[in-house]
């Protein structure tokens, strides 16, 4: 620990050197101009309880923190800058100024991406060309030492990267399920653009719960009665909010900024019939309107290693064989299952046993690939390609690699040589 704690220092103070922390009204000379063609960064700067209002993000293009790319400084309180990139590899240090003078001193924060404390190391931000736009975080790491002369760590549990700062805990109970052996799903269906579909197991006591960012969906739960690998007609619905007078309109559901919590319970009372439409348990009575075609895709499994599931595992959708535009990110309950609510495209799925609670695959923390062949676990992840209203269960996804000391994927178990037969 003392001699990584050395490590960071130093590097920290060589990245500092000379006029490198300026004044925050004055220009930063020799800086170049982000292209036109960059990838835009957002990102949070995260020290709960601090003002991080100050707070200055530097690019650069080496490890050693020497070639300055570009700076950038923090929007408000809560810590969201915007950043645009050249494709690249770079490396990122921020300084959370708690005395507004423009540069390092006691008290302040320091911080480095990929770095959530003493047993974690900086990591490279890469960029590829043709990138969506990212979303990362940084959370302050070090406070500088009241003599200015030392760094001590910051007892801070970053939240996960992925995750809004609004998000809504959404839960409630399913009542009405026509069998307690047929698996439920809760579907959060977005109306406000640029939002994802959101979906939720349903427990046998008919409980479920879901984080969701703020806006509006359609919301619906749907009982796979006839067990098929399809949303379909013999299904059963639930529809929050629904009534007859409606017609075939879908009631959109509201999911309020300005809560942190919200209930939604809902009752099993539809059918979904060939022609689309809902019908009641008797058939007398027509109900909303279910356009499958444009339905998400549901996806369901467990993470495990050796055969045991393991809690907590970050599972994360990437729209890219090379794993760097991610699509989404979920997290495995204490029985290690996940659930997903996707849009039907291809992607490649992994998960992360993120040991730290940092976000970022370290040293120790073990690797899982959709697909992956426990003779050739080095192997990258295999595509995972999703219809309209398709429904993938027991997806399992084992951890058969583990991230070395240079940040490398390695097998965790070395493999036996196949014998030669002829």
């Amino acid at each position: 620990m003392k001699q990584f704690m050395r490590m960071v220092f130093a590097a920290l103070f060589a990245a500092l050197a000379g006029p490198v922390w300026c004044d925050p009204v004055s220009p930063l000379p020799d800086v170049p101009v982000a292209a036109q063609r960059g990838i835009p960064v957002l990102g949070r700067v995260l020290w709960p309880g601090k003002d991080v209002s100050e707070t200055q993000i530097r690019v650069y293009s080496d490890a050693k923190r020497r070639d300055l790319v570009d700076l950038y400084r923090t929007a408000g309180p809560r810590g969201s800058f915007v950043m645009s990139l050249d494709p690249g590899t770079y490396w990122i240090t921020i300084m959370c100024d708690q005395n507004k003078d423009g540069k390092p001193g006691p008290g302040d924060g320091i911080g480095f991406y990929g770095v959530s404390g003493v047993d974690s190391k900086p990591q490279p931000l890469r960029i590829d060309e043709g990138s969506a736009a990212l979303v990362i975080s940084i959370p302050v790491a070090f406070e500088i030492k009241k003599d200015g002369r030392g760094l001590q760590p910051v007892a801070v549990q970053a939240p996960s990267p992925y995750a809004s700062a609004s998000e809504v805990d959404v839960s409630g109970k399913v009542r009405g399920r026509f069998s307690p052996r047929s698996d439920a799903y809760v579907l959060l269906i977005p109306v406000t653009q640029g939002l994802a579909p959101k979906a939720a197991l349903v427990d046998p006591k008919g409980r479920f719960s879901l984080p969701v960012v703020p806006g509006k969906y359609y919301a619906m739960s749907v009982e796979n009665f006839n067990g098929s690998d399809m949303i379909d007609p013999g299904d059963f619905f639930a529809v929050p909010g629904y009534e007859p007078v409606m017609g075939p309109s879908l009631p959109p559901t509201t999911i309020p900024a300005n809560k942190r919590a919200m209930t939604l319970n809902m009752d099993m009372q539809w059918a979904l019939s060939r022609s689309s439409r809902l019908r009641s348990g008797d058939g007398t009575a027509l109900g909303a309107r279910i356009n499958v075609g444009g339905l998400p895709s549901v996806v369901t499994g467990t993470v495990t290693r050796d055969g045991k599931p393991v809690p907590g595992a970050l599972v994360r959708a990437y729209i890219d064989q090379t794993l760097r535009q991610l699509y989404s990110t979920v997290v495995a309950d204490d029985r290690g299952r996940f659930c997903m609510g996707m849009t039907p495209a291809t992607y490649y799925v992994i998960a992360v046993d993120d040991k730290n609670g940092d976000g970022v695959a370290n040293e120790g923390d073990g690797l899982a690939h959709f697909g992956a062949d426990p003779k050739a676990p080095e192997a990258i992840s295999q595509p995972l390609s999703l219809k309209p209203g398709g429904l993938r269960s027991n997806v399992e996804l084992r951890m058969l690699m583990v991230v070395d000391a240079g940040g490398a994927a390695v097998p965790a178990q070395p493999v036996a040589p196949v014998p030669d037969l002829q």
